[in-house]
Order: structure tokens, then C-alpha cells, then sequence
């Protein structure tokens, strides 16, 4: 058996690979899986046309999309660096990759509309990037909103650390209690964020109860994941996640 140890905002997550499997993940790396979804909440991988419904504990790979719909949620963590992702309602994303090599990849996220929250884990070798219509924010920091409304104007909201936030026609740094804006057709602006003006997911970011391939472990609050998958020697393996539920921010 062979074990990896992912942490979630500080807390433990223990993952181990057994094996045979009953159902096997797509071809293709996986580069996140997905913790929390609420109500409409669809996904596909790259190159398929059908939109599928994004369950608790499915692995998302290289190129997939996931969309949510009206009063939709849903959180994700990244495999390599735990950096999590929680998706609001009416949003578009896409996961983009490019291998850093030592099991790392550097991630560009794609927010065609919507809103997301980030936070970051300290970046060693890799990148993590955030790209609108009109825009591109590169993490130096922590954590961000990026908001993205229906005519591409991005708006980001820095919570902590500090971003990289440049259009085609400048860049700047945007700190932590600051603001930029893009509207992609002048430089980026930066202001002070006003009391009350960054966003809150609230209780977007709960669930309750016990879904299908969740177990409990004894211990209040510890929920357990089982995904399908194949090694790199092509055998059936069973992915098993055991995590404590993010709290919202």
C-alpha cells in the first residue's frame, strides 16, 4: 500500500491506494478532486461534448471544465499542493495545467464568468494563475475573490499575500485589503477595498449529512472519499481520501 499525507486548511488528510476497484477514473491525470458540491453542478473533461453532473469526490484532470448553475456551489482541492477552490453560483471554469515535474504542475485557472474564491498554497517551482477575459492574476500570496461579470470586467478582491494582476496593457500588484479592476482595455486599477465591498460565499460553502462514498471514521467532522482510478502501471486502484470538512472564509 502506498500512502500520501495532503493537508486541507492545516488539517490531515490521509490518502491511500488499494486495490481492485469497482469503477476506474478517466484516462488523463488527475489534478483535483472535488470536496463540496450543492445543487446544480456540471463537469467534463476536455474534448467531450456532454456536461455530466460533478459528484462529491470525483477527480477532475487536465483540461476539465466544471459549471455551476443557479444558487450552485462547489469546492475543489488541488492534488499536488492542497491549494483549494471553491466555485460560486453561475460561474464557468477550466482547470489548465503544465507538469513542473516531481508530481508537481503549475495551474492556470479559467473563470469565463462568475465568481471564485482561492487560496493558495506557498507555490515551489509551480504557478498558479487566475484568467478572465480580461485578465490574468498570478498568486505571490495567499488568498483572493476574483469576480468576472457577463461583459468579462474582472474584479479581485486580495485577502491575503499579494497578486500579480496584469491585462495587455499593464500590470500591477495588488496586496492584501486592496482591489483591482480590469476592464480590458485600460491598465489595471488598484484601491483600498472598502468595509463591506469583498464578498462572502456564507453558507454556500456547507453540507450536511452523509452522500454516496462518504464513511465515517469515528471522529466528528472526518468524512471519507473512495475514486476509482488506475496507477502508472495501468492497474485498477481505489483511491481512499479521509479529510476534515473545510470551514468557509
Amino acid at each position: 500500500m502506498r500512502r500520501l499525507i495532503w493537508t486541507v486548511l492545516g488539517l490531515p488528510l490521509l490518502m491511500a491506494l488499494v486495490g481492485p476497484a469497482e469503477s476506474v477514473a478517466q484516462e488523463g491525470r488527475i489534478v483535483a478532486v472535488v470536496l463540496k458540491v450543492k445543487n446544480d453542478v456540471r463537469q467534463r473533461p476536455s474534448g467531450d461534448v456532454q456536461w455530466g453532473p460533478a459528484r462529491k469526490g470525483q477527480p477532475l484532470v487536465a483540461g476539465h471544465e466544471v459549471r455551476t448553475g443557479e444558487d450552485s456551489f462547489c469546492a475543489l482541492v488541488f492534488q499536488d499542493d492542497q491549494s483549494l477552490l471553491k466555485i460560486t453560483s453561475n460561474t464557468e471554469v477550466t482547470l489548465k495545467t503544465e507538469d513542473a515535474g516531481a508530481g508537481r504542475f503549475s495551474k492556470r485557472v479559467w473563470v469565463g464568468v462568475g465568481g471564485i474564491w482561492a487560496k493558495v498554497s506557498q507555490q515551489e517551482e509551480t504557478s498558479f494563475e487566475i484568467e478572465t477575459p480580461t485578465s490574468v492574476a498570478s498568486v505571490k500570496g495567499s488568498s483572493c475573490y476574483d469576480m468576472v461579470n457577463l461583459s468579462g470586467w474582472t474584479t479581485l478582491f486580495v485577502l491575503g499575500g499579494s497578486f500579480q494582476f496584469s491585462n495587455p496593457f499593464g500590470q500591477a500588484f495588488v496586496n492584501a485589503g486592496f482591489t483591482g479592476f480590469s476592464n480590458g482595455v485600460d491598465p489595471p486599477v488598484v484601491a483600498p477595498t472598502g468595509r463591506g465591498e469583498a464578498p462572502v460565499f456564507g453558507e454556500e460553502g456547507t453540507t450536511g449529512g452523509s452522500g454516496e462514498g462518504e464513511g465515517g471514521l469515528g471522529e466528528e467532522g472526518v468524512r471519507e472519499l473512495r475514486i476509482g482510478m488506475r496507477d502508472e502501471e495501468g492497474a485498477e486502484k481505489s483511491l481512499v481520501i479521509r479529510y476534515r470538512e473545510p470551514e468557509n472564509e
